[in-house]
C-alpha cells in the first residue's frame, strides 16, 4: 500500500500531567499509537514549534507573554508548565500541516485539539490558543492563501475563532462552525454540500475540525449518531475532492468517558480518508469495538391522582452542560444554558436553521453562541 497519510506529531505537543475533564491535552500520543496498533498506513512528519511573534499573529502579546510565562491560566484553567511548553508546539503542529498540505496541493492531518473557544486575548473552554487562525495568518503572510476556508465541526460554536476574525477584520477567512447551527444532524449532513459549494469552493485551503464530540454519545455532544459521524467524515472529504481543496484537519473535542471510543471515532475519520481519496477500504473494526454508553433513568415527578398517575420526566443533567465561557483574566465561569442558539444582540426571530437559510444575507460574524 504506497499511499500514506501524513501526521503531523511531535512528542513535545504531548501532555501526560494536565488534570481537566478534557483529556485533549494527553490525546495526541494515545491517537498516534492507536492508528499504528491498527496498522494505518501513516507517515508521521515533526512539525516546528511557533515563535511569540507567530502567536501573535492571531492573539494580543500580553496575553501570549501571560500565557508563556505561566503569569495567567490557560484554556483549563491552570498554569501548568507542561501545558504552556506545548502550546508552541500544537499550534506549530497545526500550521506546519497546513503549510505542507497547500504546498504540495494534499491533505494532511495535525494530533491537536483546544483551539476554537480561544479569543484574541484570552482562552477558556479548555481551549488557550487559537491554532486555527493563527495557521490561517501566516499561510496569508507567507503568501501561500488568499482565501481560507475554515470548517468547524466540532461540537460546540466557534466562538473564539469568530471573534478572532472580527477583532482583526480578517474578511479572506470563511468560517463555519456547526455549533452554531441548531438544525437536527441529518439536516446538516444534507445541508454539507451546499455549505462548502456557498463557503469553501473557492478557497485556497480548508481548515477542518473533526470533533469527536459531535457524537451523540458524548456527554458534551448532541449532533450526529455513530453512523452518521462515519457520513460526516465521508462528506467532508468528498467536497474537498470535488473542488480540489487542500485540506488539514485535527481532532477537537471527544469527552466519553469510555476513551476507546473516542479513538474510534477518530480512526473512523482516518478510514474515510483511506476511502474517499485513495478508494482504500480499510475496516478496522470502529463499529464492532465501540461500546453504546449507557444511560440512566432519567429523574421523575410523579403526580398521583387517585390510582393513576402521570410520569414528568425531567431532563437528565450532563457532568458538564454545553456553556457560553465568560472570560474574566485567568478564571471563566460555565454559565449554563438549555442546548439553545440564540443571538448575542438581539432576541431569535421566527425564521430558524431550521428552515432554509439566506446565505447570501447572513453574516458570519454576528456572534452565535452556544446559550
Amino acid at each position: 500500500m504506497k499511499a500514506k497519510l501524513k501526521v503531523f506529531y511531535s512528542e513535545n505537543q504531548q501532555v501526560d500531567t494536565n488534570s481537566s475533564f478534557s483529556p485533549s491535552a494527553g490525546k495526541p500520543k494515545k491517537v498516534l499509537e492507536d492508528w499504528k496498533k491498527h496498522n494505518l498506513p501513516i507517515k508521521v512528519i515533526e512539525p516546528s514549534p511557533l515563535s511569540r511573534s507567530d502567536l501573535a499573529l492571531a492573539h494580543d502579546p500580553k496575553y501570549i507573554k501571560g500565557l508563556l510565562d505561566l503569569e495567567i491560566s490557560n484554556g483549563f484553567g491552570n498554569r501548568n508548565a507542561d501545558v504552556a511548553r506545548s502550546l508552541p508546539w500544537t499550534t506549530g503542529s497545526f500550521a506546519s500541516a497546513a503549510q505542507y498540505a497547500i504546498r504540495n496541493n494534499t491533505q494532511a492531518v495535525s494530533l491537536t485539539s483546544g483551539f476554537h473557544h480561544s479569543c484574541y486575548d484570552s482562552g477558556g473552554g479548555f481551549c488557550t490558543l487559537n491554532g486555527l487562525v493563527i495557521a490561517a495568518q501566516l499561510l496569508k503572510l507567507h503568501g501561500y492563501a488568499k482565501k481560507v476556508g475554515i470548517c468547524d465541526l466540532d461540537s460546540h460554536w466557534g466562538d473564539g475563532t469568530a471573534h478572532i476574525i472580527k477583532k482583526l477584520d480578517l474578511d479572506y477567512i470563511e468560517h463555519y462552525s456547526v455549533g452554531g447551527d441548531n438544525r437536527s444532524g441529518a439536516k446538516v449532513l444534507k445541508a454539507l454540500p451546499g455549505i462548502f459549494k456557498k463557503q469553501f469552493k473557492n478557497c485556497d485551503i480548508v481548515l477542518i475540525q473533526l470533533g469527536a464530540d459531535a457524537c451523540s454519545d458524548d456527554p458534551l455532544g448532541h449532533k450526529w449518531t455513530l453512523e452518521q459521524m462515519r457520513l460526516r467524515d465521508r462528506i467532508v472529504f468528498q467536497q474537498c475532492k470535488k473542488y480540489n481543496l487542500p485540506l488539514v484537519w485535527n481532532l477537537a473535542g471527544g469527552y466519553q468517558d469510555n476513551f476507546e471510543n473516542v479513538l474510534s471515532l477518530h480512526r473512523i475519520s482516518a478510514e474515510e480518508y483511506f476511502n474517499v481519496f485513495h478508494g482504500i477500504k480499510l475496516d478496522t473494526d470502529c463499529e464492532k469495538n465501540y461500546e453504546k454508553p449507557k444511560r440512566r433513568i432519567p429523574d421523575c415527578k410523579i403526580n398521583r391522582d387517585d390510582d393513576i398517575f402521570d410520569a414528568v420526566i425531567e431532563k437528565p443533567k450532563r457532568r458538564i452542560p454545553d456553556c457560553k465561557i465568560n472570560r474574566d483574566d485567568d478564571i471563566f465561569d460555565a454559565v449554563i444554558n438549555d442546548d439553545r442558539i440564540e443571538y448575542e444582540e438581539e432576541e431569535k426571530k421566527e425564521d430558524s436553521w431550521e428552515s432554509d437559510i439566506d446565505w447570501d444575507s447572513w453574516d458570519k460574524d454576528k456572534g452565535w453562541r452556544v446559550g
